[in-house]
């Protein structure tokens, strides 16, 4: 059966031994795929073959549900996010600092050590609902205080 173009790649990378000056090949299998034009290259952590090309797979499936891919996903975090908006808000100057920082005291109560390709719909949904329950005062998005 032949593999149809745009499958990715699954190999086993090699090696020189510096002490004996063989070439050896690593144990582990690895992938190699395209996304909107950029290569990612990772271990599969798997010894297997059909373990690798199901990993490849799965990746592959993510990306064309346009899931971000790649080796560090699900790595950054809430509080990543966090700490990248206020150094922002310092950096800038921004005067709603304090108002930033009692927001994030309540998301962070909630969204913790989360990653954050997990803060999606629902989970954004049962914050909302959370905070309703807390009977939490409603913050309003324009700047007028009528009602």
């Amino acid at each position: 059966m032949r593999k149809t173009r745009g499958d990715g790649l699954v190999y086993r990378p090699t090696y020189i031994d510096e002490r004996m000056g063989e070439r050896r090949i690593v144990s582990t299998w690895w992938v190699q795929y395209f996304v909107k034009g950029t290569r990612f290259r990772e271990s599969s952590n798997s010894q297997s073959r059909p373990e690798a090309e199901a990993f490849l797979r799965q990746r592959l499936e993510a990306a064309a549900q346009g899931n971000p891919v790649g080796r560090k996903v699900g790595r950054t975090t809430f509080e990543d996010l966090a700490k990248i908006l206020l150094d922002a808000y310092r950096a800038n100057g921004r005067r709603s600092l304090e108002r930033v920082e009692d927001a994030l005291g309540h998301l962070h109560r909630f969204f913790a050590a989360t990653d954050a390709g997990q803060i999606i719909g629902d989970f954004i949904a049962r914050y909302i609902g959370s905070r309703q329950e807390e009977r939490a005062p409603q913050q309003r998005l324009t700047g007028s205080s009528a009602p």
